[in-house]
């Protein structure tokens, strides 16, 4: 099963520290890139979110990590290791 560890390229210190605690466990961890809200231009950003909300905008940092854990979902989803999908089964009544 492969494990991924979400990291900022600006931060190799965490990625050298992660790695390292993984390999002490055996484990073997597959780097994804993460969205860095500080190099990261505005659109790139704000295409994924709608503007304001009841609780006013998302901080670019909270939208960079989001995007972040979407980039992992979606290797994850993409790799042997993703469950199998239910669109071949059908269902007599609506859930």
């Amino acid at each position: 099963m492969q494990t991924y560890l979400i990291n900022l390229g600006r931060r190799p210190d965490r990625l050298a520290a992660m790695t390292a605690q993984g390999a002490a466990l055996g484990v073997v961890l597959d780097r994804v890139e993460a969205c860095d809200a500080a190099a990261a231009q505005p659109q790139a950003l704000d295409r994924w979110f709608a503007q304001g909300g009841p609780l006013g905008e998302i901080p670019r940092g909270d939208k960079a990590c989001l995007l972040s854990h979407r980039a992992a979902w979606k290797l994850f989803l993409a790799g042997p290791d993703a469950p199998p999908t239910m669109s071949g089964f059908r269902t007599a009544q609506p859930w």
